[in-house]
């Protein structure tokens, strides 16, 4: 609920309901704003985030963890998981998938995740927090049989813009996705964002170059997947190809994970690469100008890195010996 001392006049929709929750702008009668966060309306999209634990995960991110990140975040007033109710960030802006990230702001959230997977790699309290997001095979199982479900739309939606070879490689992750996930879950873990895209990233705070947002998917697992989730899907394919080399030998420098970096950077676009495919087939109640836009700016960035980084070799010979 509001601060006691005010009550909000006017609730004013923000977006048009992301992919998992409600955003509104409260102005209160003292004139400050905050921003409310509330599950997703729709019941089967509420129900299923629900269920994987998603709303409870961010409540308790703002309530146990957000003071202790080297990250800035949105002060929170309060937080469980029906409604969530925190600063209003403006005049910072979000980033978007469409015209995906520039080379300061991909900069920027390097060095952030540097501190932030510094900080907490191998640190023991990662195992006391159990509403963390870790991935389980039964978990993974279940991610499978749902992007098999969503796969014929996404090919019929995009076939357009699909080669054949593409084609090929979507059926092959979507046969392989548990194993593929549940090797990523098995690497050395820290803490990390678990979806650090454009629209989680804010801008022109005057406090901070990013601002972070959407903790849903809080996660123990290895920094290099937060690395190839923001690089893959967020940055233009040519700006990705020309500066992918140099951002994650930087990364792997400061957070000293030379050793098993390549593995889990290629494992990270592998799983980067369902990301289009999970958009773009989502069924018609479930779709939203975020949901197309996603998939139709995400598609050639994630096929384009995938094929850079051999992932279908990764499939052949297994995740477990990519």
């Amino acid at each position: 609920m509001e601060p006691a001392e005010s009550r909000a006049v006017l609730t004013v929709p923000l977006g048009d309901g992301g992919v998992s929750g409600d955003l509104a702008r409260l102005h209160l009668d003292d004139g400050s704003t905050l921003v409310a966060k509330r599950p997703a309306r729709d019941p089967i999209v509420r129900e299923r985030q629900r269920a994987l634990g998603m709303y409870e995960r961010e409540a308790r991110f703002y309530s146990e963890l957000a003071s202790r990140v080297p990250l800035r975040t949105p002060v929170c007033v309060s937080a469980s998981a029906d409604l969530i109710l925190l600063e209003d960030l403006a005049p910072a802006v979000a980033g978007t998938f469409r015209d995906g990230l520039t080379p300061d702001q991909v900069d920027a959230v390097v060095s952030d995740f540097a501190r932030l997977h510094s900080q907490w790699q191998g640190a023991k309290e990662l195992d006391d927090l159990g509403w963390l997001w870790r991935v389980r095979a039964d978990e993974a199982a279940r991610w499978q049989a749902n992007l098999a479900e969503r796969l014929p739309r996404f090919v019929d939606r995009h076939r357009a813009r699909l080669r054949e070879d593409d084609v090929r490689l979507a059926e092959d992750l979507t046969a392989s996705l548990t194993e593929v996930m549940t090797a990523a879950a098995s690497l050395p873990a820290t803490f990390c964002h678990g979806d650090p895209g454009p629209p989680n990233l804010m801008f022109g705070h005057p406090s901070a170059p990013v601002a972070y947002i959407d903790w849903q998917l809080a996660a123990a697992r290895h920094g290099a997947l937060d690395l190839a989730w923001l690089l893959t899907l967020g940055v233009p394919v040519e700006m990705r190809r020309a500066h992918e080399a140099g951002w994650v030998a930087r990364y792997g420098a400061e957070v000293g994970a030379a050793d098993d970096l390549p593995r889990a950077y290629a494992l990270g676009v592998a799983l980067a690469l369902r990301a289009p495919i999970w958009m773009g087939g989502a069924p018609e109640r479930e779709r939203s100008a975020h949901v197309d836009a996603y998939a139709e700016a995400t598609l050639d960035r994630a096929f384009s890195a995938a094929a850079q980084h051999d992932v279908r070799t990764i499939l052949r010979k297994g995740p477990a010996h990519g």
